[in-house]
């Protein structure tokens, strides 16, 4: 402003100046970290200064090209963010001025998500149940998981597992690997992640104790068993010409003064039902 004084005799002034600074708000709006993962919190805040009194926050987070009010009067907010997210904010203060808006941005990086996976126990015998539980790390829950499976040992194709749980309790009838792939909440994907489960099949064999006897003489044939769960049920058979013939005795061994030489096999039932290969056949 100036201003030019005249009298009562019309004597003028010269012109005097004066200058008045008008401070304006200023803004300062940022994210921190300003870089996460889709798993990781971040803090939007806002500050002000060259106000009067208690500041009022306006938010809008820009969506799309269009900048779409927020439901928060605060001066922070505190979220796990989805994916990459441009803010502004504007200050009220007591004396009603409101300042010019201040943005920022936040970068969301995909979670580097990754899945353990493992049998418990990793060996079983055939019959017995194993375990297989999947584990994410780092991601948003909830997590939703796709299993595949397949025979180990040659086979090729993955065949898809039905299971919306982390954790699957059966029993399988031979080697089996397993593999499976976690999808947390925000669609960050695991890579696949791998597990085998070793199935020990039962294992028979039978002998005579001695194999070679007299007439006479008495010989004890057994069966030894391997891999199965007991009890053990047993059945056995003798080849008569070219053919087994089953023979009227379930245990685990046969004393005998056996007539001539012959030749018997054996196979076993256990508790789990599983019933095992013929042995070997002893003469």
């Amino acid at each position: 402003y100036r201003v030019q004084v005249v009298d009562t005799l019309n004597s003028t002034s010269a012109w005097a100046l004066a200058s008045l600074t008008v401070v304006q708000p200023v803004l300062t709006v940022g994210f921190n970290p300003s870089v996460v993962t889709q798993s990781q919190v971040s803090v939007l805040s806002a500050s002000a200064s060259n106000v009067t009194g208690t500041v009022t926050w306006l938010w809008q987070q820009k969506v799309g090209s269009v900048w779409t009010s927020v439901t928060n009067t605060g001066s922070s907010i505190t979220n796990v963010w989805p994916a990459t997210v441009e803010y502004r904010a504007a200050s009220v203060d007591a004396n009603a001025v409101t300042s010019d808006w201040a943005a920022a941005t936040l970068t969301v990086m995909p979670s580097a998500i990754a899945a353990g996976l493992s049998f418990s126990p990793t060996s079983v015998v055939r019959g017995v149940e194993s375990t297989l539980t999947a584990v994410p790390t780092n991601g948003t829950a909830p997590y939703t998981y796709a299993f595949q499976w397949r025979w180990s040992g040659g086979a090729t194709n993955w065949l898809p597992y039905a299971s919306v749980s982390p954790t699957i309790t059966s029993t399988w009838a031979s080697n089996v690997d397993f593999r499976v792939r976690v999808v947390d909440s925000f669609m960050s994907t695991s890579a696949w992640t791998l597990a085998t489960l070793t199935v020990l099949q039962p294992q028979v064999t039978v002998a005579f104790t001695p194999p070679t006897v007299t007439q006479s003489v008495s010989s004890v044939l057994a069966a030894t068993v391997q891999n199965a769960t007991g009890p053990l049920t047993y059945q056995w058979q003798k080849k008569v010409g070219g053919s087994w013939t089953n023979v009227a005795d379930n245990g685990a061994a046969i004393t005998n003064v056996w007539g001539s030489a012959v030749e018997y096999r054996a196979r076993t039932i256990d508790a789990n039902n599983i019933t095992s290969e013929w042995s070997p056949s002893a003469t």
